[in-house]
């Protein structure tokens, strides 16, 4: 390589940024820097087979320290700057190396490894010092064979402890040879250089191809996404290779930009883009690239194609990029065949396949079960020599000539080889069934509130010895405070069971645990997994017990240490500004409301309801304390405990306020209202009785209000069906209590007061809706609510919220519970269209609040007896039917 260097002298080989600008470093500069610092550690006691490490981010001197020490014969051993200290000296010790090569900014880290020759690479007076070295160039190394030890590289290692790989130089050039030999990459790209090139995915096609090639190589100021994008734009980069992860945060972000477009601009670019795609498809031309040129413009206009690997890619973020007019292919490698195995390459991609075999390497599948999956094994002149030191392992893996990968994989009959996971990751349930935890992560993943997901197989706590699949999960914070969302786990439930009706059962997770931490990666992007389940109890221990972050009350005011110590006093723990409302503190969206109330009320703040908005959209305790230093009058007393409890008896005597009580009509229904009225409940009638054959038992428990009527809820067509089943003058004056995505939109929106519908916000209007409820109680009118407050995934009865018991015990009334059967299997939560089935409604007597719970007085009565209550009367009358 040195050699063709010589030829190119002048060219550009390197690009990286200092002040302001880009600047060249020429291919004769990295040929007399190598040779210079060869000269220095040959002199220093550097020779043929010695190890040195180099311990550097990415950067001119790492590409001229590796030739260095190439050019001498010695052994390079290229170590993660993010290991800590103590693991640096143990992989020195380990690989034995003579000397270590680093960066001003790395230095006491380098130090520390304990190695006898630390040499600074960026140092001025170093670089000062190696001129002196330039004028000799004598082969330091004599005749190097091509199965001398090249490099040492410790694979990353997702389930165990790191192993070293010994590649000789047949094994890198028959690699980089391999690459050049699909022709896809010439002397005319420049390659962008963001991955760690302690890794051989990184070290091979960002450093090692474009020399070989006689390339150039250009390095961004920093990892930042503007500065990456800066680097592509000014440098004219025409491949950026990346790992999955920095391809899912792009389309991420494209994404989002599109969907932020208006209707029209939308409409356009979905009815072209189909057209434009259609055209790519079958003429190979790329129209899609002007379609998309405000995204192509990001990049620059001289970007070629992108390159994935490292870790399996997303077929979905593939085919988008595809259909956005760029080139994103997907290889397959690993440390142990230098790395590359296979590549697919522009105009050739197969979505969810990573490319055909790179010449002169073979690859087959072996024990190959039913399904045609079995595991990789690859053979050519690109397989490793060995793990240093550790010959057993290396004999386990390396038989006939045949390395076997670990991986799980089938070829197609067109040579592209598609991967299901590793063996060693792959999950085997106590019931025998083998899961690719990969493919459920996708699954999931499709939730927009996950940004991460880890599944993993969690020991069951209901039956000794069995296994389930359970899962760490980071949510999308933002996409929450979009969404205006608040019930976190509440979400990803609701989220979680839809997905899960769409997979068999031994798909499906059992529970999920949430992390405010991102999950533990390799640095090319893999998940550690052997950590998976310790991450999962000690997340379970958290939400049940204590995690404070050590806050410093001495740096915060008196009010918010008042608000801390209320808030303490409340969840019954110690709380630290980084605990999150929910996933820390266990607070819904009624607890967090009955925390601001009780916090608003002891501190005498007053809110008008845009503040009071943003107080209760507060996600930590941190967030919380800095709207409330905004909105507290100075001068005001702080208490030291709470004087004044949240009383929902005087919270639900008030009034909604005037825009919610506009929609609430009270008064005697009109003629004309009553006939309309009429006139749909014989439509609804004719249809559920004709087509579903209804029958409703109970009526004579019906009668008129103040009561509650609390149904179960399965289905879209609840509603309805108790609107049909309740007498004609009963349903005059009962009022439905429902969700505003659902009831405050066309057509809905123009019948609410005709209909007696009360449209709120349950995310963070819950009070609101209590309100409502208790003020129609008061006008003697009937309510229907249901108290599940979502429609149940799979028609049983599920978790009665608390809200529904803070309404019966504060109202005093009486309750009606209901049962609807039936209208699960008529349209269930996941059909777009609802489909014929018998359905069969039952009224239950009307039972006092003390026959849901124990206890003489109403003041005595627990809201969670209350709940517990109401559920098994549904329970109990679902069964006698």
């Amino acid at each position: 390589m040195l050699k063709r260097q010589t030829l190119i002298l002048k060219k550009p080989a390197l690009l990286y940024k200092k002040n302001e600008e880009f600047l060249p470093v020429l291919y004769g500069d990295v040929h007399s820097n190598a040779v210079s610092l060869a000269g220095y550690l040959k002199e220093n006691g550097v020779n043929k087979g010695d190890r040195v490490a180099i311990l550097m981010e990415n950067r001119p001197e790492f590409v001229w320290s590796f030739l260095s020490i190439m050019y001498l014969g010695a052994v390079a051993v290229s170590l993660d700057i993010q290991y800590p200290a103590a693991q640096i000296k143990k992989l020195i010790f380990h690989c034995g190396a003579k000397a270590i090569i680093t960066q001003d900014s790395l230095y006491k880290l380098a130090d520390k490894a304990g190695v006898k020759l630390c040499v600074v690479a960026d140092n001025k007076s170093f670089v000062k010092k190696l001129k002196a070295y330039r004028d000799d160039a004598g082969p330091y190394a004599g005749s190097i064979d091509d199965n001398d030890l090249a490099a040492l590289f410790y694979t990353s290692g997702t389930t165990g402890v790191p192993k070293a790989v010994m590649l000789t130089h047949k094994n890198l050039l028959s690699n980089v040879e391999a690459i050049a030999g699909l022709n896809i990459a010439d002397e005319k790209d420049i390659i962008l250089s963001v991955l760690p090139l302690h890794h051989t995915y990184a070290f091979t096609s960002t450093l090692l191809l474009p020399l070989y090639l006689g390339g150039a190589i250009s390095y961004p100021k920093s990892l930042l996404s503007t500065d990456i994008l800066e680097c592509i734009k000014k440098t004219k980069t025409t491949i950026f290779i990346g790992v999955p992860q920095i391809f899912s945060l792009m389309h991420a972000s494209i994404k989002e930009k599109i969907q932020a477009k208006g209707r029209a601009a939308k409409f356009v670019l979905g009815g072209v883009g189909t057209a434009f795609l259609f055209l790519r498809d079958r003429s190979k031309v790329n129209a899609l690239k002007g379609l998309y040129s405000a995204v192509h413009k990001k990049f620059g206009n001289s970007l070629r194609f992108m390159v994935s690997g490292g870790a399996r890619l997303d077929p979905v973020v593939a085919k988008d990029f595809y259909s956005w007019g760029f080139d994103l292919l997907e290889g397959y490698g690993l440390t142990e065949t230098s790395p590359v195995v296979s590549l697919s390459t522009p105009g050739n991609i197969k979505f969810g396949y990573v490319g055909r075999a790179l010449p002169g390497v073979e690859v087959r599948v072996c024990d190959v079960k039913e399904d045609g999956i079995g595991e990789v094994a690859v053979r050519g002149p690109n397989i490793m020599a060995g793990y240093y030191k550790l010959k057993d392992e290396t004999d386990k893996v390396i038989r006939d000539g045949w390395f076997y990968t670990g991986d799980r994989g089938s070829i197609d009959k067109d040579g592209f080889i598609k991967l299901w996971g590793r063996k060693s990751e792959g999950i085997v349930l106590s019931n025998g069934e083998n899961i690719d935890p990969e493919e459920i992560e996708g699954w999931y993943s499709k939730s927009p509130y996950v940004k991460e997901i880890a599944v993993f197989a969690n020991v069951s706590a209901m039956s000794v010895g069995s296994t389930q699949l359970a899962a760490v999960v980071v949510i999308d914070e933002e996409y929450f405070r979009k969404k205006k969302e608040t019930n976190v786990r509440k979400r990803l439930k609701w989220e979680f069971e839809n997905i899960s009706a769409e997979l068999p059962t031994y798909k499906r997770l059992k529970g999920f645990e949430i992390s405010k931490e991102p999950l533990e990666r390799t640095r090319l992007g893999k998940i550690i997994r052997y950590k998976l389940a310790d991450i999962y109890q000690s997340l379970k221990v958290q939400g049940k017990e204590v995690a404070v972050d050590g806050i410093d009350s001495v740096c915060l005011s008196s009010v918010s240490k008042g608000a801390l110590k209320i808030l303490s006093q409340m969840v019954g723990r110690e709380v630290g500004q980084k605990d999150h409302l929910e996933i820390d503190l266990g607070l819904d969206s009624l607890g967090r409301m009955e925390v601001f109330m009780t916090i608003q009320n002891n501190l005498k703040i007053e809110l008008n309801d845009d503040q009071a908005m943003e107080f209760f959209m507060s996600s930590t305790v941190g967030e919380l304390l800095e709207k409330l230093e905004k909105y507290h009058a100075p001068g005001r007393e702080v208490p030291a405990d709470i004087e004044e409890e949240v009383s929902w008896n005087e919270i639900l005597r008030e009034d909604p306020p005037q825009a919610v009580l506009k929609k609430i009509n009270v008064k005697n229904v009109g003629a004309i209202v009553k006939l309309l009225n009429l006139l749909l409940v014989l439509l609804l009638k004719m249809i559920f009785k004709v087509f579903f054959l209804m029958r409703v038992e109970g009526k004579e428990n019906i009668k008129d209000g103040p009561y509650l009527i609390c149904p179960n809820h399965a289905s879209f067509l609840d509603g309805p069906i108790i609107a049909c089943a309740l007498p004609f003058k009963v349903l005059l004056n009962t009022f439905f209590l429902g969700d505003s995505k659902y009831l405050d939109r066309f057509p809905l929106r123009y019948f609410i007061r005709g209909m007696r519908l009360i449209p709120i916000e349950f995310t963070y209007n819950m009070v609101n809706a209590l309100r409502c409820c208790s003020y129609v109680l008061r006008k003697s009118r009937t309510v229907c609510v249901f108290p599940q407050g979502e429609r149940s995934i799979d028609g049983g009865i599920g978790v009665i919220r608390r809200g529904i018991g803070i309404l019966i015990k504060e109202a005093n009334v009486e309750v009606v519970p209901v049962i609807i059967d039936g209208s699960f299997k008529a349209w269930p939560r996941l059909k777009t269209f609802p489909r014929l089935s018998r359905i069969r409604v039952k009224f239950a007597k009307p039972c006092l609040p003390s026959g849901l719970a124990h206890g003489e007085k109403i003041s005595d009565l627990s809201t969670d007896d209350i709940v517990e209550g109401l559920r098994k009367k549904l329970v109990d009358l679902k069964e006698s039917m």
